[in-house]
């Protein structure tokens, strides 16, 4: 997914939706509900909306994005030493070696664990 953050306008694309397919979703969805089979398409478009914001405003949303940008960073970051230091160890290159399989999952998991590589290990990063 890519993404463009300007002061006004935040633009985000995914998937491969032509831009007449986004009109008509958009023009049905507006005072309407939409049908089972029309939200899956919706997870699919692009809506580009210039924000209605004051200089204020817009220099608060700048300085909190940049705090995001730089927690997110920081976050990756420790992924990928996390992520490095597990592939060089022993315990890991073994497992590579396994046959595809439940316990091979097993053994992935317990050393993504044992490298902090949970869903939850980056809570206690500072």
């Amino acid at each position: 997914m890519t993404s463009l953050w300007t002061r006004s306008y935040f633009i985000s694309t995914a998937g491969n939706v032509s831009s007449d397919t986004i009109k008509k979703i958009f023009r049905k969805s507006k005072n309407k509900v939409l049908k089972e089979s029309e939200v899956n398409i919706i997870s699919n478009y692009i809506l580009t909306l210039k924000l209605d914001t004051e200089i204020y405003q817009e220099d608060i949303l700048d300085k909190r994005l940049e705090i995001s940008r730089n927690i997110f960073n920081s976050c990756l970051g420790e992924l990928y030493k996390r992520y490095n230091h597990m592939k060089e160890s022993k315990e890991y290159k073994k497992v590579v070696k396994m046959a595809k399989g439940k316990e091979r999952n097993k053994q992935f998991n317990k050393s993504n664990k044992n490298n902090g590589l949970t869903e939850y290990s980056l809570h206690e990063v500072r």
